[in-house]
């Protein structure tokens, strides 16, 4: 990627994740994965006006330890249902690109990769060399999606590079953001954590109220079920 195009790619990136959110409602939705029996709650994005398709390019969906609306947790398993197995999409867990941690995924040769990234300013954001990790639960590849479910441990607090933060499960609510693109990445039969991302097609923010549908007595449970990945590293 030449340097004019990554300039504008980081200026996108930039404005991915300061815009205002499509109308979003921030109650979650539960869906039970039927290949794993996880019970999510889940945010699903409006189809652009633009899109020929009426079909959701994204939903989100996360469950938290059992106690996590009293004391807050450090790690999720979230889900993330993407409209172009091309392509890639993004969450980050702290409701803008800056000073929080992101999570991506994106697939190569039928396998789904993750990525956690992290940047201070706004620039294409490097890999994330804190303690947080990502394990793969289950996904599943489609001519037109793909999805996958993993177990974020400590993905809900961050620091890097004197820059630190958290998200609050135990105030009901997180700051989410999302951003996605049908365009294929450079670098994406590598290491994803070298992985570079190219321009968006859609972007987002939106606030995601905890209840108890977000919390599961089964959480540990489920985690059991996290399996050795393959990102490529």
């Amino acid at each position: 990627m030449g340097f004019t195009n990554l300039a504008l790619t980081l200026g996108l990136l930039a404005t991915t994740l300061s815009s205002p959110a499509h109308a979003q409602n921030p109650t979650g939705t539960l869906y039970t994965d039927k290949a794993t029996n996880i019970t999510f709650s889940t945010w699903s994005i409006p189809a652009s006006q633009s899109s020929e398709s009426q079909a959701s390019p994204l939903t989100f969906g996360l469950t938290l330890p059992s106690k996590a609306l009293e004391t807050d947790a450090t790690d999720l398993i979230g889900y993330l249902h993407c409209s172009s197995p091309t392509g890639w999409c993004g969450i980050s867990l702290g409701g803008s690109m800056t000073d929080a941690l992101l999570l991506v995924a994106f697939v190569d040769s039928n396998t789904v990769k993750h990525t956690l990234r992290y940047t201070t300013e706004y620039a294409l954001p490097a890999a994330y060399t804190g303690n947080a990790t990502v394990s793969p639960i289950h996904s599943d590849v489609s001519e037109d999606s793909f999805t996958t479910i993993v177990h974020c441990k400590d993905c809900l607090h961050w620091e890097q590079k004197g820059s630190s933060g958290r998200a609050s499960t135990s105030s009901g609510q997180m700051d989410l953001a999302y951003a996605l693109s049908s365009e294929k990445l450079v670098g994406a039969a590598g290491c994803a954590d070298e992985a570079r991302f190219v321009r968006h097609s859609q972007q987002g923010t939106w606030i995601a109220f905890l209840d108890e549908g977000a919390v599961a007595e089964s959480y540990r449970d489920w985690v059991g079920l996290t399996r050795e990945g393959n990102n490529g590293c």
